[in-house]
């Protein structure tokens, strides 16, 4: 795949208006790259709202205070960090619904530069110096011995038609394989521009991780979602646990890792934030439980909290208190609260593709997490037993 390349696209009004007419609904992606540029002219920087990256410095300020995206006045702004680019480690692409692959008005990478180091008897500039590489994070003495391998690339877009802008920030490994992958979509509309993908609440950053989340190893509820964040030391070889029991279950659908952000790595030791976010994969009720543990080391899990939860058919969640938690039948896969031979004939419909299954928890007999034929033996060998 393409890198994206620089390039700087069409010209902004002088309000930055949202032209809103009738369009299509998107019917496609194309990467940044590959969209055809139409009427090409280079557009004035100091008409850009102060608020859009315009260096490498604001570039990472952005990051800090808003994360990937910011939606304001009427614009799309995007700030995608690039990392191991020095020694081609990866590539780099921006997939955008083909509505909108012309609305880009600024696309740009920003490098570090090394700065000039400056003479410590001019007590000025040295200050300036200093206060410089404080803002970026950065020592002295570790950027005489480290190059920092980092760039930001600033993509923003105007909208010009109503309609549902998709955008795919890819980062590929050298053999082509998928390496990270973040979606974004936005809705367009006369009355503006909504994020509607899970960034639009959930943090890409420390600050907003700070602003949503008033303790650390604790589960949430968050709309149609069961939220769970904390900070496991993976550097020690330790990962979360996530366990369930009840009639329903919940699908982990995100895991994301928030740093403070820094032009160098996370230092030996140090360790991101970890937010799991899960959504319902059917109705009943759910018992989930969080713990971190060392692979290698027996004994090691440790349990960080437990929360239960009922799920409506709508994937409405309300949490419950332990007493009111119905816990599976194994076998009653009609969910009439016993097995009898209703539920073999419910599970054979099913493996013909005839019927569905009232409670795939429960059909599940032999609990090895998977409905399967040897489920249906098993349950018919009990029943013909009785």
């Amino acid at each position: 795949m393409k890198k994206l390349r620089k390039r700087n696209i069409a010209a902004l009004s002088a309000a930055f208006a949202l032209c809103v007419t009738a369009c299509p609904v998107c019917a496609g992606n194309v990467c940044a790259e590959e969209a055809e540029s139409g009427a090409v002219t280079d557009i004035d920087v100091s008409k850009l709202p102060e608020w859009v990256p315009n260096d490498f410095l604001s570039s990472l300020e952005f990051v800090k205070e808003h994360g990937t995206t910011l939606v304001k006045d009427n614009l799309i702004c995007i700030v995608k960090k690039r990392s191991g680019r020095l020694y081609d480690d990866y590539t780099f692409s921006t997939e955008i619904s083909e509505n909108y692959s012309d609305d880009i008005v600024f696309s740009e990478i920003f490098d570090f530069d090394i700065p000039q180091t400056a003479d410590k008897s001019d007590r000025d500039a040295y200050e300036e110096y200093m206060l410089y590489l404080n803002n970026l994070g950065i020592d002295e003495y570790l950027l005489a011995e480290y190059q920092p391998d980092v760039s930001y690339e600033v993509i923003v877009f105007a909208p010009s038609c109503a309609g549902n802008l998709d955008i795919g920030l890819v980062k590929y490994y050298k053999n082509g394989e998928e390496a990270e992958r973040k979606d974004l979509s936005f809705e367009i509309t006369e009355n503006g521009i909504t994020e509607t993908d899970l960034f639009a609440w959930l943090p890409d950053c420390r600050k907003e991780f700070n602003e949503l989340f008033d303790e650390y190893l604790k589960c949430y509820t968050y709309e149609n979602y069961v939220v769970f964040c904390g900070t496991p030391f993976h550097c020690a070889g330790y990962s979360w646990k996530n366990s369930q029991n009840g009639t329903s279950r919940m699908k982990c659908i995100s895991d994301t890792r928030i740093t403070e952000e820094d032009v160098y790595p996370l230092p030996p030791g140090s360790e991101p934030h970890e937010i799991l976010v899960y959504a319902p994969a059917g109705e009943g009720t759910v018992e989930m439980t969080w713990g971190e543990y060392q692979k290698s080391v027996d004994d090691s899990y440790r349990q960080m909290d437990k929360g239960f939860f009922s799920i409506d058919k709508n994937g409405n969640i309300t949490e419950i208190l332990q007493e009111n938690m119905i816990y599976p039948l194994y076998g009653d896969c009609n969910n009439d609260g016993k097995t009898s031979v209703a539920d073999i004939l419910m599970l054979q419909k099913w493996f013909l593709g005839k019927g569905k299954l009232t409670s795939p928890v429960n059909a599940d007999y032999n609990m090895d997490g998977k409905v399967n034929i040897f489920d249906f033996t098993e349950l018919k060998g009990l029943l013909t037993q009785r």
